[in-house]
């Protein structure tokens, strides 16, 4: 009977695999309810090549992060679409874009915010990185946006910051319920709620 034998993999596939087997790992259990060794079985490698890619587990937790980050590059990069949407004159049509955005990157990237989300609930230093690099960035812009709509008069004068936290937070708070932990807290489509999401933000709930 003939044996099938695996190819061997490149160093950078063999990378590649360790960082998908670990985001896996890492989004169920957390950093800290991992260890090197389930790490290393998880990818299919001894321990001694998991640290030949990663000297620690540091190392690797943040290279994941840093994946994720490289993924959005290019077209559908988030803060480059920002940059390129700090023109638009319409709040309304700007903040259903920014709204749909932030909901499209939740769908795509479950694992990396439930990284997160663990990270942040352990006190690790590496949501702190994932603040910086992602977060932080995206509230600034969204801040200077409004506080330019605000100087153009078409928003009343306000703690630009705040507002970017209001509208910004509303809406990680839909896609953390409806798209991580399957509450359905909002009994409406995707688009419906999200359009809602931007028309009290704009108008208040007051008649």
């Amino acid at each position: 009977m003939l044996m099938t034998v695996k190819p061997k993999l490149h160093r950078a596939e063999r990378r590649q695999v360790i960082l998908e087997a670990a985001s896996t790992l890492f989004s169920e259990r957390g950093f800290r309810g991992v260890t090197t060794r389930e790490l290393a079985r998880g990818a299919g490698v001894s321990e001694p090549v998991l640290y030949e890619h990663f000297r620690t587990k540091e190392d690797l937790y943040a290279a994941i992060i840093e994946c994720a980050t490289q993924k959005e590059k290019g077209k559908d990069d988030p803060h480059e679409l920002l940059d390129t949407w700090a023109t638009i004159e319409d709040p309304q049509f700007y903040l259903t874009k920014l709204a749909n955005l932030i909901a499209d990157f939740h769908t795509r990237h479950p694992e990396y915010i439930r990284q997160v989300l663990f990270a942040a609930l352990e006190g690790h230093a590496m949501a702190d990185l994932c603040f910086e690099r992602n977060s932080g960035p995206v509230y600034a812009k969204v801040a200077a946006y409004l506080k330019s709509r605000m100087a153009a008069g078409q928003l009343r004068q306000m703690e630009p910051t705040i507002a970017a936290r209001a509208f910004v937070g509303s809406v990680m708070q839909y896609c953390l319920f409806e798209l991580h932990f399957g509450f359905r807290t909002v009994r409406a489509s995707k688009k419906r709620t999200l359009d809602g999401l931007v028309d009290i933000f704009l108008h208040g709930i007051f008649s």
